[in-house]
């Protein structure tokens, strides 16, 4: 996702945890901090696109790259806010940080959060990089009163449940239409909620396409 999709996710997540959106309190800033800076392997850049490419989501956004920067931010609030408790701005730190992987292994990139011990991308492609329906409802938490938010994080699921159920529906009539094939893919479109992409092959074809969900086409 992009900084401000994960920072508005950050900011959802410290009302929901009790800190509000008061940013004077260390375990909020942490919070929020947390949530984007995973994505600080972009001075990977430095050293030219290949590089940045080959190891963006990668150890920034492994378990112990979330635990080394959670402490890193701990650290440092800690240094500002010398009354507040370590532990405190640390779970917050973390839950932020974790908050940055999970938002990122559901979209269709992935993330490393087994680095080093597994150099896959998780990746569960139920969501575009940019969704502005996820960050419509987070913003409605984030300001709404106890119903609304409420209803909009309720909406919220629904939408990701619903998007789960699409990809997997969609695998299934792939495999009953190409039963020789194996899928490969299965990713959401940048530019329509209910269609989809997909890749399948066998030792011989590479066939790719498209299916929406709504005509079945």
């Amino acid at each position: 996702m992009d900084p401000f999709s994960h920072a508005v996710i950050g900011t959802a997540l410290s009302k929901a945890v009790g800190y509000g959106i008061n940013f004077s309190a260390p375990e909020n800033i942490g919070l929020v901090v947390g949530s984007v800076f995973p994505d600080i392997d972009i001075v990977l850049k430095k050293w030219g696109n290949y590089v940045y490419l080959k190891n963006h989501r990668a150890a920034t956004h492994s378990i112990i790259g979330l635990i080394i920067s959670s402490l890193f931010i701990s650290v440092a609030l800690r240094l500002i806010y010398p009354a507040s408790s370590f532990l405190s701005i640390f779970l917050c730190s973390m839950i932020g940080c974790l908050s940055h992987t999970v938002s990122d292994i559901l979209n269709s990139y992935g993330a490393k959060f087994l680095w080093p011990f597994y150099k896959r991308k998780l990746a569960l492609n139920l969501i575009v990089i940019i969704n502005p329906l996820v960050i419509l409802f987070l913003l409605g938490y984030i300001f709404g009163n106890s119903s609304t938010g409420l209803l909009s994080i309720l909406i919220l699921g629904l939408y990701l449940l619903l998007r789960l159920l699409y990809k997997l529906l969609i695998k299934d009539e792939l495999k009953k239409a190409y039963p020789s094939m194996r899928i490969t893919a299965v990713i959401p479109s940048m530019l329509a909620t209910f269609r989809w992409h997909f890749v399948l092959e066998d030792k011989e074809v590479l066939l790719v396409g498209e299916k929406n969900i709504l005509n079945g086409k």
